[in-house]
């Protein structure tokens, strides 16, 4: 177990903020692991090196990384709203969090830290890992050695990449503030019960899972809600602040349970006309085209072509017989091979102008694939990506089945993926896994 320390000024709702000092770190904090991430990361100011495609971070790390930025911040972190940019939480867990940016915090409690004191040490115990899903059980010391609750934070894999996705506050686990204690673990030892207070659990009355509110967004934008019915016409509205709109019509296909799911990208390249209005906030719509009812809204932030926080990559689509280039823009970030394959599994946008098309599985053929299980999502995500000895390792979940064959499309298929990849200077060749394994996926 490694521990680190750090201060925050912290406001809750009732109070004024103060003037507090950072206390001599008792220990280091968490070592950079990897040359790839050898900076600090702190939302909204990512690493930059496009030529590298980094490792995911290990479940602890991610969590020792998080809460040494959030105690270090020089402000409130829920408040100001600089959680939505971090690269550490999943979208559920940034929604909820903005629940609590717009009703308030709870009074004398900071419900990251479980305490209503300012931290003077945190340790994390090794995770457990249970496949796409992982638990760090973390230990809150505060100033004066006091213990606060112990802290579980559940992660999950989002496209290969290590994010906490639920925050629980357990009490203490232990009464000896000289033993924290061990990981927890499966079998018959487990977690102890979580008390009432579970700031964080999934809003399942959330209805739009992409994009975040308020999120940094670039168009094309990724756009996933659970609305109206299967089959229905649904009309995306993407409305900015000074009065551009995009309108886009899409229909609702069935999820795993059969409820309306809306699952597409919304983009100027549907039509001719491509305005370019400069980054500001935005509201994104969907309305049932038969009632006109609001269905689902959300604020994002759009930003501009031209605005300095977003990149340029290069996506490969199916066009014929060969995979041709489009030219993309997306936020900033220090996963930029991470952000390419998972922009290249979205697809291209349904009714694009140019006419591409792509030979990985789209939403609806995995949907409606005959040899779908029950244990199949809706769309094929990226487990993980790494590199070794140049080769782009890209490991694939297994909804990538639903490609059904064929040796013209599992060659255009790795086609795709490896002139997606190969843009970067690090990578010579990709080599495609289906959950972690290499033999007979893909098979003409």
């Amino acid at each position: 177990m490694r521990w680190f320390s750090g201060m925050v000024c912290w406001l809750f709702l009732a109070l004024i903020l103060s003037a507090c000092s950072r206390p001599t770190p008792a220990v280091p904090l968490p070592e950079q692991t990897t040359p790839a991430e050898s900076a600090s990361v702190v939302p909204g100011n990512p690493v930059s090196d496009a030529t590298v495609l980094p490792i995911s971070l290990s479940p602890r790390e991610v969590t020792e990384r998080f809460y040494a930025w959030y105690t270090t911040y020089p402000g409130n972190v829920l408040l100001s709203g600089v959680y939505q940019t971090s690269e550490y939480l999943t979208v559920d867990l940034i929604n909820t969090l903005a629940v609590f940016q717009r009703e308030g915090l709870p009074v004398g409690l900071d419900p990251i830290l479980c305490g209503p004191n300012v931290p003077e040490a945190l340790a994390a115990d090794e995770a457990v890992v249970d496949g796409v899903f992982a638990t760090v059980l973390m230990h809150v010391l505060s100033a004066g050695g006091s213990r606060q609750d112990d802290v579980a934070v559940y992660l999950r894999q989002v496209d290969g990449i290590w994010k906490i996705s639920y925050i629980t506050c357990l009490g203490q686990v232990v009464g000896d503030a000289g033993m924290p204690p061990g990981p927890p673990t499966t079998g018959d030892q487990t977690i102890p019960e979580p008390t009432p207070f579970q700031p964080f659990a999934p809003d399942l009355g959330s209805t739009i899972e992409l994009p975040a509110p308020n999120v940094q967004t670039t168009l094309p934008m990724p756009v996933l809600a659970h609305v109206g019915q299967p089959g229905e016409q649904i009309v995306l509205v993407l409305r900015w602040e000074d009065g551009t709109e995009l309108v886009q019509l899409t229909t609702a296909l069935a999820d795993e349970q059969g409820a309306g799911l809306v699952i597409t990208s919304l983009d100027w390249s549907t039509t001719e006309e491509r305005p370019q209005p400069p980054s500001q906030p935005a509201t994104l719509d969907l309305l049932s085209q038969q009632s006109g009812e609001i269905l689902a809204q959300q604020p994002v932030m759009v930003l501009s072509p031209f605005d300095p926080q977003v990149e340029e990559i290069t996506l490969y689509w199916v066009q014929g017989e060969t995979v041709q280039a489009e030219k993309r823009l997306i936020p900033h970030t220090s996963l930029i091979g991470t952000a390419a394959i998972s922009a290249l599994l979205w697809g291209p946008v349904p009714g694009n102008l140019n006419g591409w098309t792509t030979a990985l599985p789209t939403p609806a053929e995995v949907l409606s694939y005959p040899g779908r299980q029950e244990d199949w999502g809706h769309r094929v995500q990226l487990l993980g990506l790494t590199i070794q000895d140049r080769v782009a390792v890209v490991d694939l979940s297994k909804e990538v089945q639903a490609y059904g064959g064929g040796s013209a499309r599992v060659q255009q298929l790795s086609e795709q993926m490896r002139q997606t990849l190969t843009q970067f200077p690090s990578v010579d060749d990709v080599r495609i896994l289906v959950e972690g394994e290499s033999e007979h996926v893909l098979q003409p």
